[in-house]
Order: C-alpha cells, then structure tokens, then sequence
C-alpha cells in the first residue's frame, strides 16, 4: 500500500480502534475505573467480570494477528520459540509509555511512543554492533527506569 509494509498498516488500524475503544464513553471509562478501584467501579455499576473478560478476549485475538504477521513476515515459525522474549519487550514498552502496572492510567499514544523508544533503542544498538547480553541489558534497564516511573511520578505530583 503505497510503499508501506502490510504489518505496519495493520498496526496502524489496531492503534487506531484502541484508541477509539479508550475514547468511548462509557467503555474506555470502565476499563480505567477497573483499573483504579475494582470495589467502586463495582459498586457505580460497572460489571467488574464481564469487562475485564472481554479485554482478555480482545488481547488473545491481537496476539494471534501478531503471531500471524511475525510468522508471514519470517515466512516459518519454530513452535514454542517464535515469541520468546517478546513479553520483556512488550512490558517494557508499555510500562516507558506511561501505562502503570496498578491500573487506571496510561493511553495508547504513550505505549505507541514507549514502542518506538524501544524499537530505536534494539536498532541502535544492532547498528552499533552491542553484543546480545548488553542489548538485554538495556533493555532491562529501560524497563526498571519505565516501571519506577510510574511508581514515582503520580507520587511526586501529589
């Protein structure tokens, strides 16, 4: 499509009904009322099982178009290896992007930009030839620096 690679047009529509998901009123409300207080979004009469459920079928089904493109684009896949690592990667970029690990905060705009440093960062260091274990390192050290970013921010706002 006009030079741009299949994946990245799919990832682009993916983005884009997240974001209109979060931007409905009243779901994307409900999700971060879950994610702030279960018993009050409970109790203002958010059904506390059905919405998470839901989230949880809707990650599975992206986890499966992902798994699909990874395997369309490498052309095979080795079963139980294809994806390994991958759950560092993701929490990594979502925790820089500003998501909190306790819930109730974040937006899609910041995971796609947690996404992008990270893809910056795995490609430099390729470019610079970084041996394999540094590259985890910093990787690893993204992801400390994103998690106590989140753990401190909302606490030095206050």
């Amino acid at each position: 499509m006009a030079g741009v690679a299949a994946p990245v047009v799919i990832a682009a529509a993916v983005l884009a009904a997240g974001a209109l998901f979060l931007a409905l009123p009243p779901a994307g409300r409900h999700v971060f009322a879950i994610g702030v207080n279960r018993e009050a979004a409970h109790l203002s009469g958010i059904n506390i099982r059905r919405t998470p459920f839901m989230l949880f079928v809707v990650t599975g089904i992206a986890a499966a178009l992902a798994g699909a493109i990874k395997a369309s684009v490498l052309d095979s896949v080795v079963a139980g290896t294809s994806g390994a690592g991958f759950e560092l990667s993701v929490l990594t970029a979502v925790l820089v992007g500003g998501v909190a690990l306790t819930g109730g905060s974040g937006s899609i705009l910041g995971v796609l930009l947690g996404v992008l440093f990270l893809g910056c960062l795995q490609n430099g260091l390729t470019l610079l030839d970084v041996p394999t274990f540094w590259q985890q390192m910093a990787q690893g050290t993204a992801l400390v620096a994103g998690a106590a970013l989140a753990y401190f921010a909302p606490r030095a706002a206050r």
